[in-house]
Order: C-alpha cells, then sequence, then structure tokens
C-alpha cells in the first residue's frame, strides 16, 4: 500500500511539472514561436543627425533575416524625426520619440531621445591605418559635445582623399589604390551644423606588400 502511494505520488509531481512548462510562454517561445524585433532599442542622437534602424524575423527554428527594407516604418511624432523606408530616422528638434516598425503582422517599438547639444569638432578613427592595395579600410567619424559625449556620424559625413591613391567607396570606407610612401593618404570628413563645418582626417598608409597566404585564428 506505501509503495502504490509513493508511486501516484511521484505520477502527480512528474505531470504538475510538465503542465507548469507548457504553461509558460518562454518555454512555448523557446520552441515554436516567430519572433520580430527592431534595433536599437534605445538611440540617443543630436538634432540634425540621423539614427539607422534595423529589423530582424526569427522564425521556429530561430533562423533569422534582415527585414528593414520590407518593414513598414513610422514614428508618433513626425515634427520632432522623419524615418525613411530603409529605416534612416532625421531627428528635427529635440524631444522622445517611438519608433514603430510593422512586418506583416508582428510589430516592434524602440525609443529615440533627440538632444539639443552644442557639437565642439569632430574626430576620425582610426587616426592612421596600414593596407595594401585592394584592400578597403573603415575609417569612422565623431561628432564631439560640449557636455562630453559624443556620437557616430560616418554615415551624415561628407569624405573625401588627399590624392587618388584611395577612392572612397562608401562613407568612411576607403579602398586602397596604389602605394605612395611615405606620406600615404588622408581620408577626411567634413561636417556642417547650423553655419559651423568641422573636418578631420585619418592617415591611410598603403604598401605595395603583397598576400603570400592566409590563416584563421584560432585555427
Amino acid at each position: 500500500m506505501r509503495r502504490f502511494n509513493f508511486f501516484t505520488l511521484f505520477l502527480v509531481v512528474i505531470a504538475t511539472l510538465v503542465s507548469c512548462s507548457n504553461d509558460n510562454p518562454l518555454y512555448n517561445e523557446g520552441l515554436s514561436t516567430e519572433f520580430y524585433n527592431i534595433s536599437p532599442i534605445t538611440a540617443s542622437i543630436n538634432v540634425a543627425t540621423q539614427q539607422q534602424y534595423q529589423a530582424f524575423f526569427y522564425n521556429q527554428q530561430r533562423i533569422h533575416e534582415n527585414v528593414s527594407n520590407s518593414t513598414l516604418w513610422s514614428v508618433d511624432k513626425p515634427e520632432l524625426a522623419d524615418i525613411s523606408a530603409s529605416g534612416l530616422l532625421t531627428a528635427k528638434r529635440p524631444g522622445t520619440v517611438t519608433v514603430t516598425g510593422l512586418f506583416n503582422a508582428f510589430s516592434a517599438t524602440a525609443i529615440v531621445e533627440i538632444n539639443d547639444k552644442t557639437i565642439t569638432n569632430i574626430s576620425v578613427s582610426p587616426k592612421e591605418r596600414l593596407s595594401i592595395v585592394g584592400l578597403s579600410s573603415q575609417f569612422l567619424s565623431f561628432a564631439e559635445f560640449d557636455d562630453g559625449g559624443s556620437q557616430e556620424i560616418t554615415q551624415i559625413s561628407a569624405w573625401s582623399t588627399s590624392n587618388n591613391s584611395a577612392l572612397i567607396l562608401d562613407p568612411g570606407q576607403a579602398l586602397a589604390l596604389q602605394a605612395n610612401a611615405p606620406t600615404g593618404v588622408n581620408i577626411q570628413a567634413d561636417f556642417s551644423l547650423q553655419g559651423n563645418s568641422f573636418s578631420d582626417f585619418g592617415l591611410l598608409e598603403i604598401t605595395s606588400a603583397q598576400i603570400e597566404s592566409l590563416f584563421i585564428d584560432p585555427p
């Protein structure tokens, strides 16, 4: 009789655990629920600058797809910011804006704080980079504010080179065309806001060295 009661209690405990697991939404989501989100969830940018949003859809196998160009983008306060069909938000006035992405039956939101800080300078990073002919190198530009903060402005900076040893492909991306030792080529970023213009550059040193082998680290 005692053996029967113990065995019955054991079955009841197991059934309860299984039932609780199936009722747990996180449990079910981990197994079968499709998921959609936008990124970044929070951001802080300055007036007259931009923030690029991306959208991702995860299927039941957790394989994700970038659906930014298939997402319907909107903002709750169009007087403060605009957002393009590709998810590029342009800040117009200071305030808090909610960004919404809609993809099929899924939706997600993000918050962006728009500030009206004073830009004191811009900087380009890295300050120096070594490359070989035929490879591209990425430079980034940052706005520096009077409160000590900074914001990346690579996509909205105007980029140029000091000579024809390199070619700008995309914002901040320089393709090394020919060796020009020892001076290399300056990769320059220019940015204007409210009548003020700023510029800075990084040095791209191009070598005529040839690639002899490739390796993967760690092996």
